[in-house]
């Protein structure tokens, strides 16, 4: 019975997790979207449209950078964290072979 809710629990957590990516996802696009419509407004609202577009190009280029050195750092510390996890799952699954751990 006991087996059956934590089932049923974890199975409830990764459907909220999954819909918790998914709304991320939804929001980050959205943001996106917002974000192009204002540049394009920049861009039309100005007088030196080209001198503008321009600017907007380099705003986006910057972005970019900034974002691939973030998005390199997570990947660096999902890396650690998953070698960190294999390294404590090895130590438990030895410590229930000798018989000193049980789930």
């Amino acid at each position: 019975m006991t087996t059956t809710l934590e089932q049923e629990v974890c199975r409830l957590q990764a459907l909220l997790s999954d819909r918790e990516d998914e709304c991320r996802e939804l929001k980050s696009e959205a943001r996106a979207s917002n974000d192009e419509y204002q540049s394009m407004l920049r861009i039309i609202e100005a007088d030196d449209r080209l001198a503008q577009a321009h600017a907007e190009v380099k705003r986006f280029a910057e972005l970019n950078r900034v974002l691939q050195v973030r998005l390199n750092g997570k990947m660096t510390e999902a890396a650690e964290l998953m070698k960190t996890a294999k390294h404590w799952m090895n130590k438990v699954k030895r410590l229930e072979k000798k018989g000193e751990v049980s789930r």
